[in-house]
């Protein structure tokens, strides 16, 4: 998981535990608050009723105090009943007609009676009814005149609170969702904001290991991560000029043993051409072996050369018209050597009416050059190379090396062509597959260049085909 989703994640977690817990603190505080209310009206509505009891005991005229009951019981559908009784016991008023004049003698009747202030009662009915009944003491002058009582259906009564929390929770739901979307975007463009400088540095990180060292990274800010970028940007110009001094120096010294190797070539053809003296049999073998390894180093040569160039942009094709079996016939004479002293068999297979090419000469014989030389390098003793050429499609020729080797992994077919690029395991398995890792980024390039392409097909085991396309020479 990239940081800037591991950091994403976090603050989403983050927010939605602060979003549920400030939307459980806001509904477990409103629940609080309507159910306070819902006690002080309650308390209020028993002290106004034990105040009507008591001016309608004084009076003795009770028409008022039964016009208040049902007042009170056509307003609060949660009013399950009043009572007025004396401190006896006796009901002097209730809103059940068939209980006035009784004596209340119940456990609740008793209860409520030894009430010296406001106090509440709940109990089941036989019908299993919840009742929540308020109690308070009827006082005048000489005393305690009775108890004043109010029965409430603890459903009905708490019915309009939760119809009241349930679009209170509906309402907290939706702004905590919202606050939820608005904190993830605010946060997230946090995030990016504060990630995207470290992603410019890891992808100025891969750039340069990619060998794109004249990438510098754009320092927005004095902050850690601007200075950070200061210091990478200063590291990338030191890489950029030892790589310059590096290509340089390798230049410089290529050029330097190209002159005297190619004057040790020359003297060594004049012996074994006998311009020094008659040689002998085992002599020219000699002779030949050394001049074929001359023609390695110097193509060794050549290649660092050429990877400097492609560098610095200066390197070219001079093309010409060209005859592909001949061109074939006498680079694969070049390596014939190589390919005996490894007792590989080396053939080709090209048709002599093959259409002539338009193509640098040289470059296309470095680049099959380099193709047979990997395929000698990792050709166990005993196998075979072979060099084919096929019309390919329109205005283009297919060139293929294929040989017996070890073979390729196949999550290593692209990354072959890279510069400096090594099988590892194979050269394990092959102790002659040493070599720079410049041939087949150099062949890439070169075939390119002539709009061809070049891939290569393989499987562990048997064997590899290098291909690559030429384009046809139109008159």
């Amino acid at each position: 998981m990239h940081l800037r989703s591991k950091f994403s994640f976090m603050n989403f977690v983050l927010i939605a535990a602060i979003v549920a817990g400030v939307s459980c603190f806001i509904y477990r505080g409103e629940k609080m608050h309507l159910k306070h209310e819902l006690y002080v009206k309650l308390e209020t509505d028993i002290k106004k009723f034990a105040n009507v009891c008591n001016e309608s005991s004084l009076t003795e005229q009770y028409i008022t105090l039964y016009n208040y009951i049902k007042t009170l019981m056509d307003s609060n559908e949660g009013v399950a009943y009043a009572i007025y009784a004396d401190r006896t016991g006796l009901a002097l008023i209730h809103s059940d007609l068939s209980f006035r004049g009784k004596l209340l003698q119940g456990e609740i009747d008793q209860r409520a009676g030894r009430a010296t202030s406001l106090e509440t009662i709940e109990y089941d009915t036989d019908s299993d009814i919840r009742i929540r009944e308020a109690v308070f003491p009827v006082l005048n002058a000489s005393g305690r005149a009775g108890t004043a009582r109010i029965g409430y259906n603890v459903r009905k009564m708490e019915e309009p609170m939760e119809a009241l929390l349930y679009r209170t929770s509906r309402r907290i739901a939706h702004i905590a969702l919202i606050g939820m979307i608005l904190g993830f975007v605010v946060s997230y463009l946090i995030v990016y904001l504060m990630t995207k400088p470290i992603q410019n540095l890891t992808t100025g990180a891969q750039l340069i290991g990619e060998g794109k060292l004249d990438h510098r990274i754009a320092v927005r800010s004095r902050d850690e991560l601007g200075i950070l970028s200061q210091e990478f940007n200063k590291m990338a110009s030191k890489l950029q000029e030892l790589d310059e001094m590096k290509d340089d120096f390798v230049s410089s010294v290529s050029h330097e043993l190209r002159s005297p190797i190619i004057a040790i070539r020359n003297y060594v053809e004049n012996l074994g051409e006998n311009v020094y003296g008659e040689a002998t049999q085992d002599q020219k073998r000699v002779y030949a072996i050394i001049v074929t390894n001359i023609q390695r180093l110097n193509s060794f040569i050549s290649n660092v050369l050429d990877v400097s160039k492609m560098k610095s942009g200066t390197f070219e094709l001079s093309t010409e018209e060209v005859e592909l079996r001949p061109l074939t016939d006498e680079t694969i004479a070049i390596m014939k050597a190589l390919a005996d002293e490894a007792n590989l068999l080396l053939q080709v297979s090209i048709s002599v009416d093959m259409p002539r090419l338009s193509i640098d000469k040289d470059k296309i014989k470095q680049v099959i050059i380099n193709l047979v030389g990997n395929a000698i390098k990792f050709t166990p003793s005993g196998g075979s190379i072979t060099v084919t050429a096929i019309r390919h499609s329109a205005g283009f020729v297919r060139v293929s090396v294929t040989d017996t080797g070890i073979g390729i992994p196949q999550d290593k077919f692209q990354t072959v062509f890279e510069k400096f690029s090594q099988i590892k395991d194979a050269q394990k398995t092959m102790k002659k597959a040493k070599g720079t890792g410049l041939g087949l980024a150099i062949s890439r390039s070169i075939v390119l260049m002539h709009g061809g392409d070049i891939w290569v097909e393989s499987s562990q085991g048997k064997g590899s085909t290098f291909n690559f396309t030429l384009p046809v020479h139109r008159a």
